[in-house]
């Protein structure tokens, strides 16, 4: 297997991470290789080789719970050299290789990462993470089994990162490896082990580590020096000791106690310079991180997830970065050997717990305490009596008993309350407290006040969300997420794109605060009716006629939704759709836009109305008029360069509103063609999906109509039955005059929004209203077509009949609400409308698939008349006079290839008695029989035409 092979294991697309600009590619599958060949020219590239969840946003990599199949599990194995000069790691990669391959469980390929080797644990199958318990179990999974290879490997004396995980990153094959001066490549070194099933690693499981951060924020007065931890702390004491055998994990736990201390910015600098790699820039980044989220890694994870050897019991620390905080004793020697204080300084709190412990624990130091206050001014007694105050609070802390009304500037909170422990202020935003040492020891968890504003449900699906306020750059920033994401720490993150400011080193306690929020808060917190699609609620229509407050909560609607507007001049507009209604092509496709509310009250079908004629014929501009009913058109029109998902998406937040798709021509048939599309939204429903949470994804479903536009017909001559029923094709030139067609661009770009909220009130207060009014209409209509039509003697109307019927009922409703034609007028001119579309429909109409593959076959045996002489090779059969025996085989090949089903023209020809039928034993017919050509008995198919033989061509 080489690299491009390689990424044929791979899923149908794969997420690229390049560094150090930190940059993410979602690349199909088909293009990784050249993409990381070029890419890895100049930067270092990483992929894993599980697929994530296809709404990932494209910027993000994703985590462990955005994995929603497994391809493979990789250990990732440093070696001793010019960049990693860590003594405990293995000497070369022969030795990483053979000391893999000696484990019960080998890997089934190695790759070189330049430095290093990973191997790679290929499953037999993927497998599906689509449910939360089979994610849970692959993680622990190769977290046990990470674990052993970690143990196994100190046995050897080797220290290996602790980097297993399903979502991490790995060095790219076909790349570049740039870590030194001189780039190294990464490749495949081999593939030709065993393959796996999730269970063959059933042995090696292990829960989910405990939390591995605790918030913490230092006070300068009541911590010492980072000198403290490095005396205390047998870990950290490896980077002063043994700095060439850190490795990175460790360094950065190091780094996220050490910095948070007053001189720690300044000791870790000095301490990592002695590693022979030190980059100050780098270390002086990983600062500023640990600073900024202060949580540092806890002494559990450094055990549990780092293998360090921390003493029996532990150091009776949580992190090492306590041992740096003084003692009670310590801070009260501090200020002791201050000479004097002032009044405040006397009765700040944090004097008064330092003398109500030496009260109790150190009388002589209390002693000389009260001498230094004697100093400030404060008269001892009061004093006494401020200690004793402050004593008795401590019994029951403040911040655990009393709840403030929250006051944020800017918003209106209803008198929700702080949640015991938390406080909340555009100043420092969400703070809590707790005690360290028997000192309240106050944390920021978030440096922006966040606030619970709203709960959602969703009037389709049940289901709740929540909307969160929070103030960013000095303005309040709205956030609607489903509860299930808010109330998890591990989705949470992900909010940080929209502004909130969460990170993984958060995300566990702001889940607590968003908890203790809403129990404390829970009657106070408005609820509110949501919606993720527009149209049809009941007899309300959203967002146009609502009965109470509706908001919207769906993700997909982020661009449509503040598209239904209205924006500049109504009379404009009116007179501009009074000029383009004079023709049948444009009125067709503006009454195509208004009959698209009306679909579900009428209980019809989906309308899938395709217009189609040369270029410059003013298709868009009138395209892009018929959506300026509803709203912005740049906004609501797409086309057809989209994938099935993204159009699935589309016409489901549209729900009862019309699909515009533009420009048919540039849509890639070999992707996604236009069959598809016809199938696929005119059954008014998605695929579906498996959820990456488990379970499955809310298929999305809409009945409205589809208009498109293009330079050529949406089925052709090989078209299935199916898509001709289903498209509605109209052919004609909808704008003569091309200046004005220009015009009509700007007027729908400027003026939009106002004829659709009109539209649906007059259906609301008037149509629907009166019982039986809109189906009677429609009845009417639909019967005066066809009985007009019938009287031209033009045949069967069609199976378009019905849709027109609505098209028109809907020009005629458009007429009487928007431009104030009586009932007569507009009755006649929406019948005219109708009767020019069935005209325009009967020319076009095609024959059935079934005729279609005769008149091929009638032409493919012509073509081919030479090839039914027995004396050449290939033979297709005989001719009679009467009668083409064609091999069985040749035909089918020949239909196929042309894009027919063999076995539907074949049961067609029998019936319309194209071909001859023959008994068979059992009292049945066949379509074959057996002809001897060339010498041998050969099945064939007797085709009912007549050659004239002598003749250079026959009928």
């Amino acid at each position: 297997m080489d690299d491009r092979e390689f990424y044929k294991l791979f899923g149908d697309e794969v997420i690229i991470t390049t560094l150090p600009d930190r940059k993410h590619f979602r690349v199909p599958a088909a293009e990784v290789y050249d993409r990381v060949v070029e890419i890895g020219k100049s930067r270092n590239v990483y992929i894993n080789p599980n697929t994530r969840r296809a709404d990932l946003p494209p910027h993000l990599r994703g985590e462990d719970d955005d994995v929603e199949t497994l391809i493979a599990f990789v250990a990732d194995i440093d070696v001793h050299g010019p960049a990693h000069k860590e003594t405990e790691l293995p000497p070369d990669k022969d030795s990483a290789m053979a000391f893999l391959d000696d484990m019960k469980i080998k890997p089934t390929g190695f790759v070189n990462s330049g430095y290093g080797i990973y191997g790679y644990y290929l499953f037999e199958e993927p497998v599906s993470l689509a449910d939360d318990d089979t994610r849970e179990r692959a993680k622990g999974l190769l977290r046990g089994f990470g674990k052993l290879l970690i143990s196994e490997a100190s046995k050897r004396g080797w220290k290996l990162d602790n980097v297993y995980n399903i979502s991490h990153m790995f060095r790219a094959p076909g790349s570049l490896n740039h870590k030194l001066d001189e780039p190294v490549p990464c490749g495949v070194l081999s593939f030709d082990g065993p393959r796996y099933t999730l269970e063959d690693f059933a042995g090696y499981y292990e829960n989910s580590p405990s939390s591995d951060r605790e918030p913490f924020e230092a006070d300068p007065e009541t911590t010492g020096s980072a000198n403290r931890i490095m005396e205390r702390c047998a870990f950290v004491q490896k980077l002063k000791n043994h700095p060439n055998s850190v490795t990175e994990p460790e360094w950065k736990a190091m780094c996220d106690n050490i910095s948070l201390v007053p001189d720690g910015a300044e000791l870790f600098h000095e301490w990592s310079a002695l590693y022979d790699g030190y980059s100050e820039e780098e270390t002086e980044r990983k600062i500023q991180r640990s600073q900024k989220v202060k949580r540092p890694v806890t002494c559990l994870y450094i055990r549990e997830n780092l293998c360090f050897d921390c003493p029996a019991g532990g150091c009776g620390v949580k992190a090492p970065v306590v041992h740096a905080l003084l003692s009670l004793h310590e801070q009260l020697e501090i200020l002791l050997a201050k000479k004097k204080i002032d009044g405040d300084e006397a009765l700040d709190d944090r004097t008064l717990r330092l003398a109500g412990y030496a009260k109790v624990k150190a009388p002589a130091l209390y002693a000389r305490l009260k001498q230094l206050i004697k100093t400030s001014g404060v008269g001892i007694r009061d004093f006494e009596h401020a200690v004793k105050f402050t004593a008795d609070k401590a019994i029951e802390p403040e911040f655990d008993s009393m709840q403030a009304e929250i006051n944020l500037d800017g918003i209106d909170l209803n008198g929700a309350v702080e949640p015991a422990g938390y406080q909340i202020s555009i100043e420092e935003g969400i703070c809590s407290t707790s005690y360290i040492n028997g000192v309240p020891i106050k944390v920021s968890l978030c440096h922006q006040p966040v606030v619970i504003t709203a709960r959602l449900e969703n009037i389709d699906s049940g289901m709740e969300m929540m909307e969160l306020a929070f103030m960013r750059n000095g303005k309040w920033k709205t956030l609607r997420a489903p509860r299930s994401n808010l109330f998890n720490k591990t989705s949470l993150v992900k909010y940080a794109d929209s502004g909130l400011l969460v990170s993984s080193d958060n995300s566990e306690g702001m889940v607590r605060y968003f908890t203790d929020y809403e129990t404390e808060n829970g009657g106070v917190i408005p609820f509110i009716r949501s919606v993720s699609r527009i149209g049809w609620i009941g007899k309300e229509f959203y967002p146009y006629v609502t009965e109470g407050e509706i908001v919207f909560d769906g993700d997909d609607g982020e661009e449509i939704l503040p598209a239904l507007t209205a924006k500049g001049d109504f009379e404009v507009w009116l007179e501009t759709a009074k000029v383009l209604r004079e023709s049948a092509v444009s009125r067709a496709m503006l009454a195509g836009s208004f009959v698209s509310p009306m679909l579900s009250p009428l209980q019809n079908r989906i309308i899938n109305i395709h217009f189609w004629y040369a270029s410059g014929s003013g298709k868009t501009a009138m395209l892009k008029f018929s959506l300026s009913v509803w709203g912005n058109p740049l906004k609501l029109m797409g086309n057809f360069n989209s994938t099935a998902v993204g159009l699935e998406r589309r016409a489901g937040t549209l729900k009862h509103l019309p699909l515009g798709l533009d420009e048919l021509q540039v849509l890639n048939e070999k992707r996604l063609s236009s069959s598809t599309i016809v199938y696929s939204l005119g059954n008014g429903y998605g695929k579906t999906r498996g959820s990456k949470n488990g379970g499955l994804q809310e298929v999305p479903t809409w009945l409205n109509s589809i208009i498109s536009t293009g330079e050529q017909p949406i089925t052709n001559e090989t078209s299935m039955d199916g898509i001709n029923t289903r498209v509605l094709e109209v052919y004609g030139q909808p704008i003569e005059d091309m200046e004005y067609g220009r015009y009509v661009h700007q007027v729908s770009e400027d003026n939009y929004g106002f004829a659709g909220e009109k539209f649906v009130r007059y259906l609301v207060e008037k149509a629907m209203p009166v019982k039986g009014k809109l189906s009677g209409d429609y009845t009417k209509i639909r019967s005066e077509l066809k009985k007009s039509f019938e009287m031209l003697d033009l045949g069967d109307p069609g199976a378009h009949l019905d849709n027109i019927a609505a098209i028109t009922l809907a020009d005629k409703y458009s007429s009487e609400c928007l431009f104030s034609m009586s009932d007569e007028d507009a009755i006649a001119e929406a019948l005219e409308l109708g009767m020019t579309l069935l005209h325009n429909c009967k020319s076009l109409e095609k024959e059935d698939s079934v005729d279609r593959a005769w008149h091929f076959v009638e032409g493919w045996v012509a073509e081919n008349k030479n090839r039914f002489d027995t004396a050449v090779s290939p033979c297709y059969g005989k001719i009679d006079k009467h009668h083409v025996f064609v091999i069985a085989s040749v035909l089918r090949e020949a239909l196929e290839d042309s894009g027919f089903i063999y076995t539907k023209c074949i049961k067609g020809f029998h019936d319309r008695e194209y071909i001859e039928s023959f008994s068979n034993s059992e009292g049945g017919n066949n379509n074959q029989t057996q002809k001897r050509i060339q010498g041998v008995n050969t099945r064939v198919v007797c085709l009912k035409i007549d050659v004239d033989t002598e003749a250079e061509e026959f009928l």
